[in-house]
């Protein structure tokens, strides 16, 4: 369902009658997000990372490569939050299930964690 012209890949979409999209990236992994939500991911070609994280490539002016996830994106998250798929499936990004929490950082010992 992939379309390749010359190097770069593009997506192809089902639009579906409950108000939902599903995004199928060139290995054909399912990627579902709200319908109102298409323009704005449209322009992006995203793919699934080795955990389940939607994805894509952003390059700044310098061609330095950052990778950007779908549901910070869709929510507008800025750093220091952290989004949490309710389901459990990082491929499901429809706004009913993702929630945004601070992180927290505390130090035990040596070691410093984030959650």
């Amino acid at each position: 369902m992939e379309h390749l012209r010359g190097r770069r890949k593009y997506n192809t979409y089902k639009h579906l009658g409950d108000g939902t999209t599903i995004i199928y990236t060139y290995r054909n992994e399912e990627i579902y997000i709200d319908t109102e939500d298409f323009n704005k991911v449209n322009n992006y070609c995203w793919c699934v990372d080795h955990v389940g994280n939607a994805v894509t490539n952003i390059y700044n002016d310098n061609g330095k490569k950052t990778v950007m996830r779908m549901a910070r994106y869709i929510l507008g998250v800025d750093k220091g939050y952290k989004v949490i798929h309710l389901d459990g499936c990082n491929n499901n990004n429809r706004k009913s299930n993702l929630v945004v929490i601070k992180n927290i950082t505390f130090k035990s010992n040596s070691n410093t964690y984030i959650m």
